[in-house]
């Protein structure tokens, strides 16, 4: 059987997956600004379109206290090089509404 060339490039096979998957996924830079949001986790944060999320941190959508959490957490992952895997953790809303989640946060790093 011959095997079929396919062109398709890394950042569509991403794009496909940060559209249609259920689970919120994002990635940040080292300042902990969004870079890039799945199309669920913008529809958990009640934004249409998730370009609208990018620069923004957690401080835009949860209360003090768990983006100040989150914030250090991603810091040590970047100091330390350790993910946080299958993590259960609260997160406080703006709005003062807690939901618990499993969370996994590790590095990216580029070629």
């Amino acid at each position: 059987m011959k095997e079929e060339k396919i062109n398709i490039t890394k950042s569509k096979i991403l794009d496909a997956l940060m559209d249609n998957i259920p689970d919120s996924i994002y990635f940040k830079d080292k300042n902990s600004k969004f870079i890039k949001v799945s199309k669920s986790l913008a529809k958990v944060l009640k934004i249409k379109d998730p370009k609208e999320i990018i620069g923004k941190t957690d401080f835009d959508f949860f209360s003090k206290e768990h983006a100040e959490k989150a914030f250090q957490d991603e810091k040590d992952i970047i100091k330390k090089g350790k993910p946080i895997i299958n993590f259960e953790e609260k997160e406080t809303w703006e709005n003062g509404e807690d939901r618990w989640m499993s969370t996994t946060k590790m590095n990216l790093y580029d070629e």
